[in-house]
């Protein structure tokens, strides 16, 4: 499937990959840790391949939380306390896999067994403390990959020249139209148009932000005021079909702002 987690996350490690500051800042951590030489490695270590050894370490553990977080980092849909909750247990993860990817690397590079108690639970320890900062540090200042835009995390450039909502020129040409509706995948945003359907990486409010005129009408969906060919109750919320037939759910909490559109008597 296209939306898939998997594909969803290949995208994203796609974008870290080709992402050069991504690396020229990773690169750079690991020779200022190579230089710095934390966790005994000073006195272990030569200078030279103490340098070549956290530049290595850095590399190979960012693309392993990268991949991992991007599978299974509770996405902005969820009620915030469970998202955190979910991200320090995915960070959690991310620790005992790198322990093990640094484990290894240690026994083939340094002969240092992993079959030493102390020494495999210190190490998995340190592991587990810092993938859990870095991936709550990583969520809150951004929940997705940044692509180079210095604006909202999008994952097609901006073209200034667009007519229209600024969100449009996000978008492939071929999936510019009229914008119709929005809902969040993940990390990404499906932006749905008069011409298809597009994934952005980017956060849902500065989707909405760019999107302009329209309401949400849900924590994970937005719809564009003159896209709605119905609306109608549903329990006590509502649900809204939109001009490409689309059926949305209608949270009640948004059923105040669809009276005032005069969508809902």
């Amino acid at each position: 499937m296209e939306n898939s987690p998997w594909q969803l996350a290949k995208r994203e490690l796609h974008a870290v990959l080709t992402n050069r500051s991504i690396w020229v800042g990773a690169t750079a951590t690991g020779l200022v840790l190579g230089f710095a030489a934390p966790f005994g490695t000073h006195d272990d270590i030569s200078l030279l391949p103490r340098l070549i050894y956290w530049t290595v370490v850095v590399q190979v553990t960012l693309m392993t939380g990268t991949l991992i977080a991007s599978l299974l980092n509770p996405g902005a849909d969820r009620p915030p306390h469970y998202r955190w909750l979910g991200i320090a247990g995915v960070g959690g993860l991310i620790g005992i896999c790198v322990s093990v990817e640094v484990l290894a690397l240690n026994w083939l590079s340094f002969g240092l067994s992993p079959f030493r108690p102390a020494y495999a639970v210190s190490l998995t320890v340190n592991a587990l403390a810092i993938s859990i900062i870095v991936n709550l540090a990583a969520s809150w200042l951004s929940p997705s990959v940044g692509t180079g835009d210095t604006g909202s995390e999008g994952s097609t450039p901006k073209d200034s020249t667009v007519e229209g909502p600024a969100l449009l020129a996000r978008l492939p040409f071929d999936k510019r139209g009229t914008l119709l509706s929005m809902t969040v995948q993940d990390h990404y945003v499906e932006v749905t148009t008069t011409s298809g359907t597009e994934m952005l990486l980017m956060r849902f409010s500065d989707a909405m932000q760019e999107a302009g005129a329209g309401l949400q009408v849900h924590r994970s969906h937005w719809v564009a005021g003159n896209a709605v060919v119905k609306a109608e109750r549903s329990g006590s919320a509502a649900r809204l079909t939109t001009a490409d037939g689309r059926d949305l759910p209608v949270s009640r909490r948004y059923l105040p702002d669809l009276r005032k559109r005069g969508l809902l008597s």
